[in-house]
């Protein structure tokens, strides 16, 4: 009866502790995903600034990454469902490098902004 009660606690701590592996894997892969859009985001960030379609199209990216993993996340993960949401985010980011390629073409222009600086003088 002893040997129950502490195998029933091991058992029940490696359990929690595989989940934690598994849920860790997927948001380091979560991250690394999001940190690679957010990264696209950044380095073109005076380019897409001035063109309304492809921030668009960077926010919709976002969005269905951010719909992949809330479908990640919960407790019953359906092959088909996992599937049909990364085929949403390859096919709005194809949608994004496609427009960038379009745009990338035009001229880009220097902002005409003059700053002014102004320091106090005793």
């Amino acid at each position: 009866m002893k040997r129950v009660f502490i195998i029933l606690p091991i058992l029940y701590f490696n359990l929690m502790a595989s989940d934690k592996i598994i849920d860790q894997d997927i948001w380091e892969r979560y991250i690394a995903l999001s940190t690679s859009i957010e990264w696209n985001v950044k380095t073109d960030h005076e380019f897409y600034m001035m063109d309304v379609s492809r921030s668009y199209s960077l926010q919709s990216v976002r969005n269905e990454n951010d719909k992949l993993y809330a479908l990640l996340i919960n407790s019953p993960i359906l092959e088909k469902e996992v599937l049909n949401a990364g085929r949403v985010v390859l096919y709005e980011l194809l949608k994004s490098y496609e427009q960038k390629e379009y745009y990338v073409t035009e001229k880009k222009e220097k902002s005409r902004v003059t700053y002014y600086s102004f320091s106090s003088v005793n």
